[in-house]
């Protein structure tokens, strides 16, 4: 509780500077990581339905494990640049839970 406002300072400057620092094999990177964890989600029957669960929760719809896998594939810096000038990190809501003192 001590270094809250240390942390928060250093996380409101790691999302401030994500717009500009997107380059594209650092997005290949990720969305190779992403995509290995999916697949290695889907070897076992209860990751499927897990997988299946979480995202029927989410969106209300069935998507198979290859039109997943097209939509991770199909991200790239610009549509990441996109998203963040839809939906600015700069708008926020701070929520804090502390111990009590």
């Amino acid at each position: 509780p001590d270094k809250a406002d240390r942390v928060e300072s250093i996380l409101f400057e790691t999302l401030d500077g994500a717009t500009g620092d997107l380059a594209d094999d650092e997005v290949e990177r990720a969305r190779n990581k992403i995509a290995m964890d999916l697949m290695l989600l889907q070897e076992r029957p209860s990751g499927r339905m897990l997988a299946l669960g979480g995202n029927w929760l989410a969106t209300g719809e069935y998507r198979p494990f290859e039109d997943e896998l097209a939509r991770i594939e199909a991200v790239n810096a610009d549509s990441l640049h996109a998203m963040i000038d839809a939906y600015p990190f700069s708008e926020r809501a701070i929520v804090r839970l502390t111990p009590r003192s």
